[in-house]
C-alpha cells in the first residue's frame, strides 16, 4: 500500500527528483507526510498529495491509528521504494490483492485460536 500511495501520488516524470529529495530528508519525515496526506484535511500539510482513502486507511491503522501514529513503522517499506527497488515478487502491486492475503491469513489465526 505504501507503494501504491507513493506511485499514484507522485507523478511517473516526478519520481527521481522526489526520490532523490525524500533519501536527503529521510524515510521518517516522508512517512509523516504520507500519514498526512491520508488526512481529511491533507491540503493544509506541507509537501502533501492526494492518496486513496482507502489505503490511508489502511496506512493509518499499520501505524498506531489516532490520534498519533507512529510514521517509523513505514520507514521499513519506504526505504526500498526511495531505492526505486521493486516489490517482492509474492508481493502483488494491487492493493486489493494483498489485503485478501491478510483477510485469508486473519481468518486462519482466529480459527487457530479459538
Amino acid at each position: 500500500m505504501v507503494y501504491s500511495a507513493l506511485n499514484g501520488g507522485v507523478l511517473p516524470e516526478d519520481r527521481k527528483r522526489f526520490r532523490k529529495v525524500w533519501k536527503e530528508e529521510g524515510s521518517y519525515r516522508l512517512a509523516e507526510v504520507l500519514l498526512n496526506c491520508g488526512r481529511p484535511d491533507w491540503t493544509s500539510y506541507p509537501d502533501t498529495f492526494w492518496i486513496d482513502p482507502w489505503i490511508a486507511k489502511h496506512l493509518l491503522a499499520h501505524c498506531g491509528g489516532s490520534p498519533s501514529p507512529d510514521p517509523s513503522l513505514l520507514c521499513y517499506f519506504i526505504d526500498p521504494w526511495l531505492k526505486n527497488k521493486p516489490l517482492p515478487d509474492f508481493v502483488s502491486e494491487a492493493p486489493l490483492i494483498e489485503e485478501e492475503k491478510v483477510r485469508k491469513l486473519e481468518k486462519l489465526f482466529d480459527a487457530l485460536n479459538r
